[in-house]
Protein backbone atom coordinates (compact mmCIF):
# COMPACT_ATOMS: atom_id res chain seq x y z
CA UNK A 1 0.00 0.00 0.00
CA UNK A 2 2.47 2.64 0.93
CA UNK A 3 4.49 1.53 -2.12
CA UNK A 4 1.27 2.44 -3.97
CA UNK A 5 1.22 5.78 -2.65
CA UNK A 6 4.52 6.59 -3.19
CA UNK A 7 4.38 6.20 -6.37
CA UNK A 8 1.14 8.33 -6.99
CA UNK A 9 3.20 10.63 -5.36
CA UNK A 10 6.17 10.25 -7.67
CA UNK A 11 3.75 10.74 -10.49
CA UNK A 12 2.35 13.91 -9.11
CA UNK A 13 5.12 15.61 -8.74
CA UNK A 14 6.53 14.54 -12.41
CA UNK A 15 3.18 16.38 -13.70
CA UNK A 16 3.74 18.87 -11.95
CA UNK A 17 7.54 19.36 -13.13
CA UNK A 18 6.46 18.77 -16.56
CA UNK A 19 4.10 21.18 -16.35
CA UNK A 20 6.30 23.81 -14.76
CA UNK A 21 9.06 23.53 -16.92
CA UNK A 22 6.36 23.78 -20.23
CA UNK A 23 5.17 26.80 -18.42
CA UNK A 24 8.83 28.08 -18.45
CA UNK A 25 9.63 27.44 -22.05
CA UNK A 26 5.80 28.70 -22.72
CA UNK A 27 6.95 32.10 -21.04
CA UNK A 28 10.68 32.40 -22.92
CA UNK A 29 8.90 31.32 -26.65
CA UNK A 30 5.92 34.11 -25.88
CA UNK A 31 9.12 36.76 -24.93
CA UNK A 32 10.12 36.55 -28.31
CA UNK A 33 7.81 38.82 -29.70
CA UNK A 34 7.82 41.74 -27.10
CA UNK A 35 11.75 41.35 -27.32
CA UNK A 36 11.47 41.74 -30.59
CA UNK A 37 9.02 44.74 -30.60
CA UNK A 38 11.59 46.05 -28.14
CA UNK A 39 14.43 45.81 -30.83
CA UNK A 40 12.24 47.82 -33.59
CA UNK A 41 11.57 50.47 -31.21
CA UNK A 42 8.13 49.89 -30.73
CA UNK A 43 8.14 50.62 -26.73
CA UNK A 44 4.85 51.30 -25.51
CA UNK A 45 3.37 47.66 -27.79
CA UNK A 46 6.31 46.09 -26.01
CA UNK A 47 5.66 47.18 -22.50
CA UNK A 48 2.05 46.05 -23.05
CA UNK A 49 2.74 42.30 -24.17
CA UNK A 50 5.27 42.29 -21.46
CA UNK A 51 2.74 43.29 -18.83
CA UNK A 52 0.19 41.00 -20.44
CA UNK A 53 3.02 37.96 -20.02
CA UNK A 54 3.79 38.75 -16.35
CA UNK A 55 -0.02 38.76 -15.53
CA UNK A 56 -0.06 35.11 -17.34
CA UNK A 57 3.13 33.77 -15.63
CA UNK A 58 2.51 35.14 -12.14
CA UNK A 59 5.24 32.19 -11.46
CA UNK A 60 8.01 31.53 -13.25
CA UNK A 61 11.64 31.41 -13.88
CA UNK A 62 11.96 33.22 -16.79
CA UNK A 63 10.30 36.65 -15.04
CA UNK A 64 13.59 38.06 -14.42
CA UNK A 65 13.93 38.43 -18.21
CA UNK A 66 10.89 39.40 -18.97
CA UNK A 67 11.10 42.02 -16.01
CA UNK A 68 14.73 42.98 -17.48
CA UNK A 69 13.14 43.87 -20.78
CA UNK A 70 9.97 45.54 -19.31
CA UNK A 71 12.82 48.18 -17.79
CA UNK A 72 14.94 48.68 -20.97
CA UNK A 73 11.32 49.85 -22.49
CA UNK A 74 10.90 52.12 -19.82
CA UNK A 75 14.37 52.97 -19.92
CA UNK A 76 14.07 54.10 -23.93
CA UNK A 77 10.70 56.00 -22.68
CA UNK A 78 12.58 57.74 -19.87
CA UNK A 79 9.78 56.58 -17.40
CA UNK A 80 11.89 56.80 -14.34
CA UNK A 81 9.57 55.90 -11.74
CA UNK A 82 8.89 53.05 -13.67
CA UNK A 83 12.37 52.26 -14.06
CA UNK A 84 12.81 52.06 -10.20
CA UNK A 85 9.80 49.85 -9.10
CA UNK A 86 10.80 47.49 -12.27
CA UNK A 87 14.35 47.45 -10.65
CA UNK A 88 13.24 46.83 -7.20
CA UNK A 89 11.34 43.67 -9.14
CA UNK A 90 14.52 42.20 -10.41
CA UNK A 91 16.58 42.55 -7.28
CA UNK A 92 13.49 40.88 -5.25
CA UNK A 93 14.84 37.42 -7.41
CA UNK A 94 17.92 35.89 -5.39
CA UNK A 95 18.03 38.86 -3.15
CA UNK A 96 21.23 36.99 -1.57
CA UNK A 97 22.77 37.53 -5.28
CA UNK A 98 23.17 41.08 -5.98
CA UNK A 99 25.97 40.38 -8.62
CA UNK A 100 23.81 38.24 -11.06
CA UNK A 101 24.20 39.23 -14.37
CA UNK A 102 20.86 40.68 -14.80
CA UNK A 103 21.43 42.71 -12.13
CA UNK A 104 24.37 43.91 -13.01
CA UNK A 105 22.68 45.16 -16.30
CA UNK A 106 19.40 46.79 -14.16
CA UNK A 107 21.99 48.63 -12.41
CA UNK A 108 23.64 50.02 -15.50
CA UNK A 109 20.41 51.26 -16.73
CA UNK A 110 19.58 52.41 -13.47
CA UNK A 111 23.19 54.69 -13.24
CA UNK A 112 22.61 55.92 -17.09
CA UNK A 113 18.74 56.51 -15.67
CA UNK A 114 20.01 58.91 -13.35
CA UNK A 115 22.43 60.20 -14.83
CA UNK A 116 20.06 61.81 -17.57
CA UNK A 117 17.85 63.26 -14.03
CA UNK A 118 20.91 64.81 -13.32
CA UNK A 119 21.77 63.09 -9.96
CA UNK A 120 24.98 62.07 -11.06
CA UNK A 121 26.70 61.64 -7.91
CA UNK A 122 24.05 58.73 -7.14
CA UNK A 123 24.91 57.22 -10.29
CA UNK A 124 28.08 57.54 -9.59
CA UNK A 125 28.44 55.37 -6.50
CA UNK A 126 25.15 53.08 -7.68
CA UNK A 127 28.07 52.60 -10.71
CA UNK A 128 30.85 51.56 -8.77
CA UNK A 129 29.37 49.44 -6.01
CA UNK A 130 27.17 47.19 -8.25
CA UNK A 131 28.24 47.07 -11.88
CA UNK A 132 32.24 48.01 -11.23
CA UNK A 133 32.59 46.85 -7.99
CA UNK A 134 35.44 49.31 -8.04
CA UNK A 135 36.19 53.27 -8.43
CA UNK A 136 35.80 54.87 -11.74
CA UNK A 137 37.85 58.06 -11.96
CA UNK A 138 36.40 58.38 -15.11
CA UNK A 139 32.62 58.69 -14.52
CA UNK A 140 31.42 61.93 -16.29
CA UNK A 141 30.91 64.48 -13.37
CA UNK A 142 30.08 67.80 -14.29
CA UNK A 143 32.70 69.19 -12.63
CA UNK A 144 35.08 66.75 -14.35
CA UNK A 145 34.23 67.44 -18.12
CA UNK A 146 37.01 69.83 -19.33
CA UNK A 147 36.59 72.57 -22.13
CA UNK A 148 33.72 74.09 -20.00
CA UNK A 149 33.62 77.98 -20.21
CA UNK A 150 33.77 80.26 -16.90
CA UNK A 151 30.48 82.48 -17.01
CA UNK A 152 32.04 85.02 -14.96
CA UNK A 153 35.22 85.45 -17.67
CA UNK A 154 32.45 85.41 -20.26
CA UNK A 155 31.20 88.31 -18.50
CA UNK A 156 34.43 90.19 -18.15
CA UNK A 157 35.48 89.86 -21.75
CA UNK A 158 31.94 91.31 -22.79
CA UNK A 159 32.64 94.33 -20.34
CA UNK A 160 35.82 94.73 -21.83
CA UNK A 161 34.63 94.52 -25.62
CA UNK A 162 30.93 94.22 -26.19
CA UNK A 163 30.48 90.94 -27.75
CA UNK A 164 33.83 88.92 -26.55
CA UNK A 165 32.07 87.01 -24.02
CA UNK A 166 30.11 85.28 -26.20
CA UNK A 167 33.36 84.24 -28.82
CA UNK A 168 34.31 81.71 -25.80
CA UNK A 169 30.74 79.72 -26.14
CA UNK A 170 31.36 79.77 -29.97
CA UNK A 171 28.03 82.24 -30.64
CA UNK A 172 30.01 83.98 -33.26
CA UNK A 173 26.65 86.22 -34.92
CA UNK A 174 25.95 86.99 -31.92
CA UNK A 175 29.08 88.25 -31.22
CA UNK A 176 29.64 89.88 -34.36
CA UNK A 177 25.55 91.82 -33.37
CA UNK A 178 26.67 92.18 -30.35
CA UNK A 179 29.80 94.02 -31.54
CA UNK A 180 27.92 96.33 -34.46
CA UNK A 181 24.87 97.00 -32.52
CA UNK A 182 26.99 98.70 -29.05
CA UNK A 183 29.33 100.58 -32.23
CA UNK A 184 26.64 102.04 -33.84
CA UNK A 185 25.08 103.47 -30.33
CA UNK A 186 28.66 104.49 -29.39
CA UNK A 187 29.03 106.42 -32.74
CA UNK A 188 25.66 107.91 -32.65
CA UNK A 189 26.45 109.52 -28.85
CA UNK A 190 30.12 110.35 -30.17
CA UNK A 191 28.00 112.57 -33.22
CA UNK A 192 25.71 113.77 -30.55
CA UNK A 193 27.98 115.09 -28.34
CA UNK A 194 29.83 116.31 -31.47
CA UNK A 195 27.03 118.49 -32.41
CA UNK A 196 26.02 119.56 -29.11
CA UNK A 197 22.48 117.35 -29.27
CA UNK A 198 22.86 116.87 -25.74
CA UNK A 199 19.48 115.55 -24.95
CA UNK A 200 19.72 113.28 -28.26
CA UNK A 201 23.29 111.74 -26.49
CA UNK A 202 21.42 111.14 -23.54
CA UNK A 203 18.81 109.18 -24.96
CA UNK A 204 21.58 107.30 -27.14
CA UNK A 205 23.37 106.72 -23.81
CA UNK A 206 20.05 105.10 -22.11
CA UNK A 207 19.98 102.45 -24.58
CA UNK A 208 23.43 101.57 -25.05
CA UNK A 209 23.73 101.47 -21.31
CA UNK A 210 20.81 98.60 -22.02
CA UNK A 211 22.63 97.04 -24.79
CA UNK A 212 26.24 97.01 -22.89
CA UNK A 213 24.82 95.52 -19.68
CA UNK A 214 22.14 92.99 -20.96
CA UNK A 215 25.57 91.59 -23.33
CA UNK A 216 26.95 90.90 -20.78
CA UNK A 217 24.40 89.03 -18.85
CA UNK A 218 23.77 87.06 -22.36
CA UNK A 219 27.93 86.31 -22.34
CA UNK A 220 27.37 84.62 -19.21
CA UNK A 221 23.95 82.52 -20.26
CA UNK A 222 25.54 81.55 -23.70
CA UNK A 223 28.38 80.40 -20.89
CA UNK A 224 25.98 78.46 -19.33
CA UNK A 225 24.09 76.67 -22.15
CA UNK A 226 27.43 76.04 -23.15
CA UNK A 227 28.53 74.21 -20.42
CA UNK A 228 25.19 72.47 -20.18
CA UNK A 229 25.23 71.24 -23.78
CA UNK A 230 28.74 70.07 -23.28
CA UNK A 231 27.88 68.18 -20.21
CA UNK A 232 24.69 66.36 -21.76
CA UNK A 233 26.92 65.43 -24.87
CA UNK A 234 29.30 64.01 -22.86
CA UNK A 235 27.74 61.79 -20.31
CA UNK A 236 25.35 60.98 -23.00
CA UNK A 237 28.40 59.95 -24.93
CA UNK A 238 29.76 57.74 -21.82
CA UNK A 239 26.38 56.15 -21.68
CA UNK A 240 26.69 54.94 -25.45
CA UNK A 241 30.35 53.48 -25.04
CA UNK A 242 28.92 51.64 -21.86
CA UNK A 243 26.21 50.04 -22.41
CA UNK A 244 27.43 46.95 -24.14
CA UNK A 245 30.47 47.13 -21.60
Amino acid sequence: MRGTYLSLFLIIVGIFGNISVMSANSLENSLKFPIQLYEQKDYYRSISELLRLEFQFPQNSARQQLHLYLLKNYDAIDNFRKVEKTIAEIYSHSPSNPFTPEKRIAAKILTFSLLRQGQEKKAKELWEQLVLRQEDVDFPLASRIPGQVDPEQARSYSAILPGAGLLLSKEYGKASASFLLNGVFLLGIFQSLQNKQLGLAGLLFFFEWGWYSGGQEAAAEAANNYNQQLIETTQKQWTLTNRGR
